[in-house]
């Protein structure tokens, strides 16, 4: 009997999960896992700072897929049928025990990457499977019973091709595929921190736990909420990734030129600001407007710019501020704003909106609706969650 040879496009975490998913229902399979460069799974290793979010502990489909700006609908039913509990019971079952953290999010008990990576690879070069480094493909050409691959010049046969190269940067990084005639979705960057034209370096490293983040570009406007940081170059942090996700098409449109505001207190309305200004003016008014009303719950360097950025001197009485000073000072708080112009790729991660159109592509069996012995897995489909562990 034949023994199907299977090819493998790409060494991620896709390619990986998919090769001993395959070696587990066909264990006579030959597996070819083709990776262009020397090393492999170069994002699972970097992947949540170095300890790998391998998922989120959302069970429920319908609200796992609310996570995907781009793809929710097509991966409904895929999540039905493996989703993150799925996933958790694979990797406990293969050495590698999963936690979840507060926030949902799903890293190995070891907190280390190097765990997932390694359970991955172990799991999938078993049997007659083989990781081939250093093999660029530069030709499919898809039969009616599998498909011939150029693999460094040289043809070889192969009874299906997975594709699982992720997500690229231009067209360009797509033309295996578009020289088929398959559809690609032009891509675009996505989960990427906004750079600011003028950055407030005096507040680089503040944290708010809980900020809402509002963005404009031309006549669009979107919002987020979550936890933010402010950095060297701008700002950062949960709200803003998800904002950068689910705009990125309207931000590459803009150029990345647009303008933001910060809700630093979304917990409190500004009628309720003002009073709490009134009442402090009233109980604190012989002490002076560097020290902020108890309980405002913003870091003292951040109340510092405030003032400043209102031209409110901080030695002034809270009794001798005028209201127009304190209108000034809810309205900065409630809504900090700022150009700008540029953005920066989140620590070592790179995620991309765009891809192989999911019109081209039969969810039943994740293969092209040309050419039946093509499939496809990962980001390299036009496909991308929001930071969290959606997108691995």
């Amino acid at each position: 009997m034949k023994i199907p040879r299977v090819a493998i496009i790409g060494g991620g975490a896709a390619g990986f999960y998919a090769a001993a998913h395959l070696r587990a229902m066909m264990p006579d399979v030959k597996i070819h896992i083709l990776e262009k460069t020397g090393k492999v799974m170069g994002k699972v290793l970097a992947s949540g700072g170095g300890r790998c979010n391998v998922t989120h502990d959302q069970r429920k489909a319908k609200k796992l897929a609310e996570h995907y700006p781009r793809g929710g609908e097509f991966l409904l039913s895929a999540f039905q049928r493996h989703g993150p509990g799925e996933v958790w019971r694979w990797f406990s079952q293969h050495g590698a025990e999963l936690k979840t953290e507060s926030d949902g999010r799903v890293f190995p008990v070891s907190d280390k990457s190097t765990t997932i990576a390694e359970c991955l690879r172990k799991a999938a070069l078993r049997g007659d499977s083989e990781l081939r480094l250093h093999s660029r493909v530069s030709v499919v050409s898809p039969l009616g019973n599998g498909c011939t691959i150029c693999i460094n010049g040289q043809d070889e046969w192969f009874d299906a091709v997975l594709v699982t190269t992720g997500g690229g940067r231009t067209l360009d990084d797509y033309k295996l595929l578009m020289d088929l005639g398959i559809e690609v979705v032009q891509p675009v960057p996505s989960l990427f921190t906004f750079n600011a034209v003028n950055p407030a370096k005096e507040l680089m490293g503040i944290a708010i736990p809980q900020a809402e983040i509002r963005i404009m570009a031309g006549a669009n406007v979107m919002h987020s909420d979550g936890p933010m940081l402010f950095t060297h170059w701008g700002v950062s942090g949960p709200a803003v990734l998800k904002l950068s996700a689910w705009g990125a098409r309207l931000l590459a449109e803009a150029n990345y030129n647009f303008q933001a505001e910060i809700d630093l207190l979304p917990r409190i309305d500004a009628k309720s600001l003002g009073k709490l200004f009134r009442e402090h003016m009233e109980s604190k008014g012989k002490t002076q407007l560097s020290s902020a009303p108890t309980g405002l719950d913003l870091p003292k360097r951040l109340w510092d710019y405030l003032l400043a950025r209102c031209g409110i001197n901080p030695t002034l009485k809270w009794a001798e501020a005028s209201k127009k000073q304190l209108q000034t000072l809810t309205d900065s708080i409630k809504g900090l704003a700022f150009a700008c112009k540029g953005k920066t790729t989140y620590k070592e991660e790179f995620v991309t909106a765009g891809g192989v159109n999911l019109s081209a592509i039969n969810l039943d069996t994740m293969a092209s609706r040309q050419h039946p012995r093509l499939f496809f897995a990962g980001e390299v489909m036009d496909i991308d969650g929001v930071t969290g562990g959606f997108n691995f």
